[in-house]
């Protein structure tokens, strides 16, 4: 009779504890839409675990789709900023696998290539833009040379280059 009543014990406690764990996201965020309300309802200064893993989440799902509608929502995104995920603490890394992976919105952006491009241009010029955004932007846009089909790091240095002789 103990033995029953501390296996339900036990296991009432164990299902509490699974109950009570936080979820990443309020829903399942794994459509464009549904990625782009996530980020449009929580913001890039969120401090609460749980909604930066729902934000990291709502970007990679955007970044996949190369959503093109999400570039200005993931340009209010570029200052977002999430610890490196070390792939085994074993390892040793001199670097992120990823240049910019802490960043997830600038490597969104990147992969978006072409169309991101002259958002993240007005970015860069915008002198309400922080040093910071300034920064990811033009990182933004060397890395987005990379994502091409011939990546090729010499044309984002020219492209930046010839901006700024124009500008």
């Amino acid at each position: 009779m103990k033995r029953i009543c501390c296996i339900a014990f036990l296991l009432s406690v164990l299902a509490l504890q699974c109950i009570a764990q936080p979820q990443p996201c309020r829903s399942k965020v794994d459509t464009a839409d549904a990625a782009l309300n996530t980020l449009r309802t929580l913001a890039p200064s969120a401090t609460n675990p749980n909604e930066k893993e729902c934000i990291k989440e709502a970007i990679s799902v955007l970044a996949s789709l190369r959503y093109g509608k999400s570039i200005p929502e993931l340009i209010r995104y570029l200052s977002f900023h999430t610890p490196p995920e070390w792939p085994n603490s074993d390892v040793l890394l001199l670097h992120s696998y990823v240049e910019g992976g802490n960043f997830p919105a600038t490597v969104a952006l990147a992969q978006m290539g072409e169309p991101a491009r002259s958002a993240l241009l007005t970015v860069i010029k915008s002198i309400t833009s922080s040093t910071l955004e300034r920064q990811n932007a033009a990182h933004a846009i060397l890395l987005s040379f990379m994502y091409e089909e011939r990546p090729d790091a010499g044309k984002g240095i020219l492209y930046l280059r010839n901006l700024c002789a124009g500008a």
